[in-house]
């Protein structure tokens, strides 16, 4: 049942539409003056239709239809202004302020009706068009989601089919120009020792600014040079250790417990004062057949992402390793922010990185993935309940040191 609205401050005109409208079949909802039809109106299920008096106390009815008309969302409603007024400059206000109809008062019953019954219609049509519209903003929301996931899919096959030709090469232009770079580099770092100190004994110096700020800036200029070059040859390098991704591993009997250690080591200049590490290690923790270089740069890679999570305030990187009947298990764990969860996903793309500009180019995990998978295992990602982001391996034991799991392994 359809409900209409009637705002009018004259009590005559209020129990005679009322009436009326009842008789017609529509639920009515009576509303004294501007402020509380624009109440009722205000209400997450509205009257689909309003009658509004042009002059009434408060809110005028002209008010009503702008704020209706102008609002960004809430359900449509159809409004027919009432008013003793004829001019055709009011006529024209009135549907300049947003009204849909139009009635000078006195007005005849069977014309209400009859204009009732047309803006019933109509708001049946707006009621089918919105939610024709909602179920085609949903199948367009569903395709475009299918389309991206396809494009995604696409995108990542053809980039992982390519990436390995592409880094070859890629690593070979680029270290040609940087192996030049690097040795003029040095080459200029010594020259500038003996320009500099010739510089600094020089009296013209003193009174010439641009000299004293080349003085000055030159060290800095040949440091973050240097530190570009370096940033240059690890890319190449992760893009070479990316393009050689397939190769076979060596089937050696690998310490698990011993790549961490190796590990810990390597990254000795990362883990600062402000980082504690925790290790929980199986001491009896089987052998698994692998690369040793392989999995200790896999931790590596973890652990610095760990220390780089917590910057700068520091935290704590938690490492366990255990061993079910069928897989060796290794957790790191960092007390970071986390991952974003729209990024879980994403980490494992090549080039896809959450760290800033220049700190990450996006080969590491997607590296590590490879080399765990290659090893026959599996590594994943999660956000731990306690906080921080928790990296899980997976390794399987040789199908000799499998067993059932004893209840020191559990």
């Amino acid at each position: 049942m359809l409900q209409v609205l009637v705002a009018d401050d004259e009590i005559t005109t209020r129990i005679g539409l009322k009436a009326l409208l009842e008789r017609s079949g529509y639920s009515v909802v009576l509303a004294l003056n501007g402020d509380a039809a624009w109440e009722v109106l205000s209400d997450d299920v509205p009257p689909q239709i309003a009658l509004l008096d042009w002059e009434m106390p408060g809110l005028l009815g002209p008010e009503i239809c702008r704020r209706l008309a102008t609002r960004s969302n809430g359900p449509f409603v159809y409004t027919i202004l009432l008013t003793g007024r004829t001019d055709d400059g009011d006529l024209v206000n009135g549907f300049d302020s947003g009204a849909n109809d139009f009635m000078c008062k006195p007005f005849n019953a069977l014309e209400l009706k009859s204009r009732i019954g047309a803006a019933a219609r109509i708001v049946q049509y707006e009621r089918e068009l919105h939610d024709k519209n909602v179920t085609l903003a949903e199948y367009a929301t569903e395709m475009e989601r299918l389309a991206e996931d396809r494009a995604r899919q696409l995108v990542h096959s053809d980039r992982m089919a390519t990436l390995g030709t592409l880094a070859a090469g890629m690593a070979h232009e680029i270290n040609n120009p940087a192996s030049f770079i690097s040795g003029n580099l040095q080459t200029l770092e010594l020259f500038w020792k003996d320009v500099g100190d010739a510089l600094s004994r020089s009296e013209c110096v003193a009174g010439d600014s641009k000299l004293l700020f080349i003085q000055e800036e030159m060290p800095k200029l040949i440091a973050e040079m240097r530190s570009g070059v370096s940033r240059i040859s690890r890319i190449v390098n992760s893009l070479r250790s990316y393009s050689h991704a397939g190769a076979k591993t060596t089937d050696n009997l690998v310490a698990i417990n011993t790549c961490v250690d190796d590990a810990l080591l390597l990254c000795r200049n990362n883990l600062k004062h402000n980082v504690v590490t925790n290790c929980e290690l199986d001491p009896d923790l089987p052998k698994v057949t692998g690369d040793c270089t392989q999995i200790t740069q896999v931790l590596v890679n973890l652990i610095t992402n760990a220390v780089h999570a917590m910057e700068p305030a520091g935290g704590t990187i938690h490492i366990e390793s255990k061993v079910n009947d069928k897989d060796v298990v290794v957790t790191v764990r960092d007390s970071g922010q986390g991952i974003p969860e729209d990024s879980l996903e994403k980490i494992w793309l090549p080039f896809f990185t959450t760290k800033q500009v220049g700190k990450g180019t996006g080969l590491g995990l997607p590296i590590c993935q490879r080399i765990i998978e290659e090893h026959g295992g599996s590594i994943g990602a999660e956000n731990h309940l306690g906080g921080g982001a928790l990296f899980t391996i997976t390794l399987p034991l040789p199908k000799e040191s499998r067993y059932e799991t004893s209840p020191t392994h559990r």
